[in-house]
């Protein structure tokens, strides 16, 4: 990604190395509007339409923009993370969604009693992170799943970290949580 990223800074009207026909700028958008597309079997996305911010796309399909982030802050936030993570999370986090592989831990969320406020976004993990809000033994579990398209346009929707660096998370995330908190 901070490749990615470096390209679309210094030369994003050059053709990808990475993606070809696309310029390095098309494909930064790409990858962060339709992270989805870019999983190779035997991965898989954690939803169908699995991304990490909402697109905009020409009539072709082909990346124009976010909806609701900006493409440089995306680019000086991907610059600045670090350069490894963990593929354990992520396998982890299918282990548990999936239930094919017998994890220890998850045989004990039941016993996770205190209160609970799941955040989705619609167009990242949404409503299949609620599965794991529904193994916890807390009597006061709440979910928000922030939704702003219709759910047969999920690949259009809210993305993972939009729920994070998007102009609107302000309000339509960090209002509910901090409101949430309060009322705890």
């Amino acid at each position: 990604m901070k490749y990615v990223a470096s390209m679309a800074k210094s030369a994003p009207n050059k053709m990808s190395s990475i993606i070809p026909n696309l310029t390095n700028k098309q494909t930064a958008i790409f990858l962060l509007s339709s992270t989805y597309a870019t999983f190779q079997p035997p991965e898989e996305p954690f939803t169908p339409y699995y991304h990490l911010n909402a697109g905009t796309f020409d009539k072709n399909g082909l990346p124009t923009g976010f909806q609701y982030a900006k493409l440089e802050y995306l680019i000086d936030i991907a610059l600045k993370t670090p350069s490894f993570q963990s593929i354990g999370e992520i396998m982890e986090c299918t282990a548990i969604i999936g239930e094919a592989v017998n994890l220890p831990y998850d045989d004990h969320f039941s016993k996770i009693e205190i209160p609970v406020f799941y955040v989705g976004a619609a167009g990242g993990e949404g409503q299949y992170g609620q599965y794991v809000l529904s193994l916890l033994g807390s009597k006061d579990k709440k979910a928000l799943i922030v939704r702003l398209h219709p759910a047969k346009n999920a690949q259009l929707d809210y993305g993972h970290t939009d729920l994070i660096w998007a102009d609107n998370a302000q309000s339509l995330v960090w209002e509910p949580i901090c409101k949430w908190i309060t009322k705890h």
